[in-house]
């Protein structure tokens, strides 16, 4: 199982779950968030830890080219955060 090591530090098991939820409130149909999700977990399965800054790198490649408009919304959810 791959691991996922966030901003804070600390380490949790990776949950497609959390991804799918965050693409969807940007806008993503659900399809897509799926799609986007599998394409994630592709490229951090080999990983034994991924940081949140990978996931978010890739998750946000995949997106752009599938919905523009979440991918914008993607980027402004995280600078809100900050």
């Amino acid at each position: 199982m791959v691991k996922v090591k966030k901003r804070s530090g600390k380490v949790e098991g990776y949950s497609k779950a959390k991804l799918i939820r965050a693409l969807k409130k940007a806008g993503a149909k659900e399809a897509e968030a799926k799609e986007i999700e599998k394409k994630v977990h592709g490229k951090i399965k080999r990983s034994k830890i991924a940081s949140v800054l990978t996931i978010r790198k890739y998750a946000l490649k995949f997106l752009r080219s599938k919905n523009p408009a979440a991918y914008k919304r993607f980027i402004k959810h995280r600078k809100k955060r900050r």
